[in-house]
């Protein structure tokens, strides 16, 4: 897919004003690239992909309020063929593999330089899938290492589990995930429930043995 002559239009969803505002200008310095809109939620997201139309979104996991995994299976349900990019810190294969299942094209971490956000654009803009080097190793050697964790955890409960994993506690985490701590305690009971683990000391011990070694779960 060609679009020498008319730029291509990339929407981004990213809830840090001053992170979007820079890839913003980044993007708009390509001329075969331009920013068609600007969102930090997903309510406002969908309603700015509707109004424009865009050929690829730029998203991250983390929105405002909201998740951008539910972002992309809204966008694959409403816009099949639309093109998705995920740029997010969260410099995990796990993460990566569940965003590419659930539809996303491509899986950048905000760690890359420009250039290498330049390139993942095109390639997933050109029908292509574009994972970043270390991340693609990982899923390489690990596979589908996730297990079962992954399908039974919810997007948040599962982003919980692995800060749990790296030895967040819950004010940390609520901190992290921009939520409250009640909110935080709440869905940690739901994972105990749902992982059928007695305890919360049991909850601790698995999430860190699973970001530890994730293929032995």
């Amino acid at each position: 897919m060609e679009y020498s002559v008319t730029p291509a239009r990339v929407f981004l969803a990213e809830d840090h004003p001053i992170f979007r505002a820079a890839l913003k200008s980044h993007i708009d310095k390509d001329p075969g690239l331009q920013v068609c809109g600007e969102a930090e939620d997903v309510s406002e997201a969908l309603t700015g992909i509707a109004r424009t139309q865009p050929h690829l979104v730029v998203l991250d996991l983390q929105l405002r309020h909201s998740s951008g995994f539910e972002l992309i299976r809204l966008v694959r349900a409403q816009w099949p063929r639309m093109r998705l990019l995920v740029l997010t810190m969260h410099a995990d294969f796990r993460y990566a593999a569940r965003a590419l299942k659930a539809g996303a094209a491509g899986f950048v971490t905000k760690y890359a330089g420009p250039d290498v956000v330049t390139r993942a654009i095109r390639v997933v803009l050109q029908g292509g899938t574009y994972v970043g080097e270390e991340i693609r190793q990982d899923l390489l050697r690990h596979g589908d290492a996730a297990g079962a964790v992954t399908e039974i955890l919810t997007e948040r409960e599962l982003s919980i589990f692995l800060l749990i994993g790296e030895g967040k506690n819950p004010k940390e985490i609520a901190e992290t995930l921009q939520m409250g701590k009640k909110t935080v305690h709440n869905h940690m009971s739901n994972i105990k429930r749902r992982l059928r683990l007695p305890s919360r000391q049991h909850l601790y011990q698995q999430a860190r043995e699973w970001v530890l070694h994730p293929m032995d779960l």
